[in-house]
Formats: C-alpha cells, sequence, structure tokens
C-alpha cells in the first residue's frame, strides 16, 4: 500500500511538472516559450497524454510561431481543429436556448470562466468549453428544466447545487443553481460577453478571477491548469478593475488567497502582475478569522436550506451530514472527518 502511495505521489508530481512547462509554453514570451514547449516535448509520450493537458493543446498551437517545427506539430493542430468543431457545435445550440430563455423571461447568467479565453483571442478554438457553465436561480429550477428538455437538453446526472445536461455525446452543459440574493447580486454586477451575435450576462471577470482563487482543498488537475491559465490571460487583456478586485476579495475574506495565486504567477510564469496591485493587496486589510467563519457558516446555511428544497419534491427529509457528504462529493465518514479538520487548519492559517 505505501508504495502504492508513493507511485501515486510520484505520479503527480510528475504531471503537476509537464503541465507547468506546457502553460509556460503559453503565458510566456519568445524563446522562453518555445524553450518550456521543446521540453515538455521531450518528456512526453502523447498516446499517455491526461485529458486536461489535452485542453490546452489549442492555446499551445495558438501561441507557437507557425514556422515553428515539431513532432507533434499535426497532432497539435489537430487537438485545435477537434477544440474549434465541439466549441462551435456548442455555442450554436446554447444560442437557440438563450433564445427560448429570454422568450419565456428566465433570467440567466453565464458563469463559464473558459469562454473568457474564446473573447480574448477572438478564437473558437483557443479552449475546451466541455461542460459549460450556467447560473441561474433556483426558484425557477422547475421552468428551466422543463426549456432545456424543450431544446433537447436531457439531464445526465445531479450534484449538489449543480444539474448536468446533454445534448448528445459531445454537446454537455451543467447548471449551477443560486438563491435569490446570490443570483441577483451576480446579475447586477455582471459583464455582457458577446456569444453569436447576442450580448449575454457572464459573471463579471473579477468574482470570476476569486471564484478560481477560492479553492475549500487543493485542486489538482485541470481546475489548477483552468485557474493559472484564465487568470493570467485577463491580466495580460487588462479586462481586471483592480479596486474592484481588492474590495472584493476582502468582502469575501479572499485576500490572502488572491495574492498567493497571483505571486505565483508573477515569480513562476511572465505574466506581468502590476507590482502596485501586489502592494495594495500585502497593505490591504485582511479579513480576521471570525469574520470568514461566520461567512462560511452562512454559505453553508444558505446551502443547506437549497438541499432541503430540492429534495423536499422527492418526500426526502434532508440529514445534514448527509448534505456535507454530497457538498464534498465523500461517500467515506473517515475522509469526511479528514476534510472537514483539513478545512478548519486551512481557516486558522487564514492570515
Amino acid at each position: 500500500e505505501s508504495l502504492r502511495m508513493d507511485f501515486k505521489n510520484q505520479e503527480i508530481n510528475t504531471n503537476k511538472k509537464l503541465s507547468n512547462l506546457l502553460l509556460k509554453s503559453i503565458l510566456s514570451d519568445g524563446k522562453n516559450s518555445i524553450n518550456s514547449f521543446v521540453e515538455w516535448e521531450r518528456q512526453i509520450v502523447f498516446d499517455d497524454l491526461d485529458f486536461p493537458s489535452f485542453k490546452l493543446l489549442s492555446a499551445v498551437y495558438l501561441k507557437l510561431p507557425k514556422s515553428f517545427e515539431s513532432r507533434l506539430k499535426l497532432r497539435i493542430k489537430g487537438a485545435y481543429r477537434r477544440t474549434w468543431t465541439e466549441n462551435q457545435l456548442l455555442l450554436n445550440s446554447l444560442n437557440g436556448l438563450f433564445t427560448a430563455l429570454k422568450t419565456a423571461n428566465i433570467k440567466f447568467l453565464i458563469a463559464d470562466e473558459s469562454i473568457r479565453l474564446i473573447e480574448i483571442y477572438n478564437d473558437t478554438g483557443i479552449y475546451s468549453l466541455q461542460n459549460f457553465s450556467i447560473a441561474a436561480p433556483n426558484k425557477h429550477k422547475k421552468e428551466f428544466v422543463q426549456i432545456l428538455n424543450k431544446n433537447n437538453w436531457e439531464i445526465d446526472r445531479e450534484e449538489f447545487e449543480r444539474t448536468y445536461f446533454k445534448c448528445s455525446k459531445s454537446l454537455n452543459i451543467e447548471i449551477l443553481w443560486l438563491n435569490a440574493t446570490e443570483f441577483s447580486t451576480h446579475l447586477k454586477n455582471a459583464d455582457l460577453i458577446l456569444i453569436g451575435e447576442t450580448l449575454q450576462p457572464i459573471i463579471c471577470a473579477e468574482e470570476q478571477i476569486l471564484n478560481l482563487c477560492e479553492n475549500e482543498f487543493l485542486v489538482l488537475g485541470e481546475e489548477n491548469h483552468r485557474c493559472k491559465l484564465i487568470i493570467s490571460e485577463l491580466f495580460m487583456a487588462q479586462k481586471i478593475d483592480f479596486k474592484k478586485l481588492i474590495l472584493l476579495a476582502q468582502k469575501r475574506g479572499l485576500v490572502f488567497q488572491l495574492m498567493q495565486r497571483l505571486e505565483e504567477l508573477d515569480n513562476n510564469f511572465d505574466v506581468k502582475i502590476p507590482p502596485q496591485l501586489l502592494t495594495n493587496l500585502r497593505r490591504s486589510k485582511k479579513t480576521g478569522r471570525f469574520f470568514i467563519f461566520k461567512q462560511k457558516i452562512q454559505n453553508l446555511k444558505n446551502s443547506y436550506q437549497m438541499y432541503i428544497e430540492s429534495e423536499r419534491e422527492f418526500g426526502i427529509k434532508p440529514n445534514f451530514f448527509e448534505f456535507i457528504a454530497k457538498r464534498w462529493k465523500i461517500k467515506s465518514n473517515k475522509v469526511l472527518l479528514k476534510h472537514a479538520v483539513k478545512s478548519g487548519i486551512r481557516l486558522l492559517q487564514t492570515k
């Protein structure tokens, strides 16, 4: 068992190292970009490539010079074409869904962060939109699902606060159910993004950055790739209101997490985070542990209330511990306790 765990940890560390090289080839300039890719290519076995890394290949294709020769050039180009085609099919299907929702006067928000990359690069193939995310008010869940069904979207599976839908094998979306207050706040602060020929509301970039920084536990693999890539591109495209970002980070108690993420990008990648922003974050008033604890409890209460309402439709009396296990996607009581302790330790370590 010990040897198996050692092998697993070694595999995780290797994948992390390789994914960072791939990210550097996207986020770096000139020779740094090419050198990072060459080193990644030297170490990788393409047929063993994990899906999160595969999703980065489209950005690699667009970033590397067209004159650059590589033994994987045709495969990377193929990954880009596949991503472009699948994204185009999804966005075409979403246009019809959005029209139906607006006709029914049901409000929604784009919650997906990856579509920001398409906007920045003006290229549909930049990154896979698999499981495209939409936020909707929980109180309209029944009507929302009915419209999805009428537009050929069927429920694939349900998780806590999320429902996954599919329209075909390659077309998938997820709906994030929010309580009325949270949805209203996001809608009030929303940006607009062009999808097809229509502007749609999207959760503001500053909130999305904080969402990417707010991880209850250590996030590995795809989510970590996405966090670094999307935050970096948003900063490089100068789409962030720094004052608003700091105020929201203070309000949500995420100053420390945001500062850690930005310092990592500034130190390890060619991402130019404005020095004044980092200075202001270091000087900004850190949110007290008591406030963060109180906020987490309130968020937990709101989520539990939503869970009660959703389960009541099926005549189920929700149990709080079942709710926690479902929220954290944990089946073992031992692992549940371990995660609870880990969360408490992280809260105590918050500066």
